[in-house]
């Protein structure tokens, strides 16, 4: 797996109520992939919002710690933090009455003067924020005009202005229509591959999940299954949290001399698509097979036990 941009050690999570506690969950030693797309997926209250919460620091863990690259989380101060991860939670912003451009100014602060003068490079970010989720035309419009699914790409132009190494979404497409959901779902995959962002997303649609995540978290009452989504749906785990049977997302990859398991080959070209290997670092031929949870992966006299280790050898 690639390293962690944050992870946790023994954490144990929850809320605390005078002397009481109520653990969500506990000892979860998470890795978050650097560069890479994460869907965080589980049933409706589970505790997916209690974990984004307690990673993103605004709830103190009930045991164990975060780490944020190389430092405790606990150990930075707010702007730090600010500079390090964005934020995006479900539910709309109270606006009054602020522009689409004066929300998402609002993702430079952490990098301004006492006096929140903007240099060019803070208008810059602001520009490309509003032009990566297609805002550009509505700058100016209040957001109280606008419709939900626009409101929530504004909500998502801010964290992308705040231009941090980390970003942390609890469903952000969830006032979106499917092509938008599509488009900005894939826009956070590209922000991954093309400029090193690490991105977590907490999300129901498991199509959305399936196509374009990465890696996986999934989270039910034993704890955080975690994993390259591929392999996670070959070895029974998102069956397992869906009650699920033998769900493939669709494949638009060109032919590559892959053969075996169709549906280890079809899950294993997605990976390769999504991950953006170049086709030309492939051997001349690999072969699937499968033999109930244990995978095969067979090229050039080396074998391989998960689509993970096959795509660390050809990256």
């Amino acid at each position: 797996m690639t390293a962690p941009v944050l992870h946790s050690v023994d954490l144990t999570i929850g809320y605390r109520h005078k002397k009481t506690q109520h653990m969500v969950a506990r000892q979860l030693a998470l890795h978050l992939p650097a560069g890479r797309l994460t869907c965080l997926m589980g049933p409706n209250g589970i505790g997916k919002s209690t974990l984004i919460k307690t990673l993103a620091g605004m709830l103190a863990p009930l045991d164990g710690q975060i780490w944020l690259q190389d430092r405790p989380l606990a150990n930075l101060s707010a702007k730090e933090r600010a500079r390090q991860m964005a934020l995006v939670l479900t539910g709309k912003p109270a606006t009054g009455l602020m522009s689409v451009e004066d929300l998402v100014r609002l993702g430079r602060y952490p990098y301004t003067n006492w006096q929140n003068n903007f240099t060019s490079a803070d208008h810059q970010a602001v520009d490309r924020a509003l032009a990566q989720v297609g805002l550009q035309a509505q700058r100016h419009t209040l957001l109280s005009h606008l419709s939900d699914g626009n409101l929530q790409k504004a909500v998502i132009a801010r964290a992308l202005a705040q231009e941090t190494p980390l970003i942390i979404l609890d469903e952000p497409t969830i006032h979106l229509d499917i092509n938008n959901k599509q488009v900005i779902t894939g826009l956070l995959q590209q922000l991954c591959l093309q400029q090193g962002k690490s991105i977590l997303l907490a999300t129901h649609d498991l199509d959305l999940a399936l196509t374009f995540g990465h890696y996986l978290w999934l989270f039910d009452k034993e704890g955080i299954h975690q994993g390259l989504t591929e392999d996670l749906v070959l070895d029974g785990s998102v069956e397992k949290v869906f009650a699920l049977h033998n769900h493939q997302p669709q494949d638009n990859l060109p032919p590559l001399n892959i053969t075996g398991d169709k549906h280890a080959v079809g899950l294993l070209k997605k990976a390769l698509g999504k991950h953006a290997i170049d086709p030309q670092k492939l051997p001349e031929a690999v072969h699937i097979s499968r033999q109930g949870e244990a995978l095969h992966i067979t090229c050039q006299d080396h074998t391989y036990g998960s689509i993970a280790a096959f795509l660390e050898s050809v990256q």
